[in-house]
């Protein structure tokens, strides 16, 4: 005669994986917004920060923002994408990237809505440029 599993063995193991892709669903995502000034924008720059080690790893994550908006921004937006959390949970969590948005402030005799992505600096571009500290 088989030896079978009793039925509760099953329920617990479905229910311990639907509680930790419920905790990685919801962990991995959010946004912020800071409205720094009340002005149309004339182009929006998307870039993409790397961390490490489950975003311990830099610390600090410099961007000047001034290389990609010289006349200023009118607000920013940070959020973690579905994209970038998916590449955080293939990569077990060693590369967690996150994307920002700038929102730039038109300077004389500019128009409005461009997007500019900005290329993912490697890991040694970023420590080249003091943007890894």
């Amino acid at each position: 005669m088989p030896h079978r599993r009793p039925k509760r063995a099953g329920r617990a193991r479905r229910l311990a994986v639907l509680v930790v892709l419920a905790t990685v669903a919801l962990a991995g995502c959010h946004t912020m917004r800071f409205e720094i000034v009340d002005a149309p924008h004339s182009k929006i720059v998307h870039h993409r920060k790397s961390f490490y080690v489950a975003g311990l790893f830099p610390r600090l994550n410099r961007v000047d923002v001034s290389q990609y908006c010289p006349h200023g921004v009118s607000r920013v937006r940070e959020q973690t994408t579905d994209d970038d959390a998916i590449i955080g949970v293939a990569t077990l969590g060693i590369w967690t990237p996150r994307s920002s948005w700038y929102y730039c402030l038109p300077g004389p005799g500019e128009g409005k809505g461009w997007v500019v992505d900005v290329p993912i600096p490697s890991p040694s571009d970023e420590s080249s440029e003091g943007g890894a500290q």
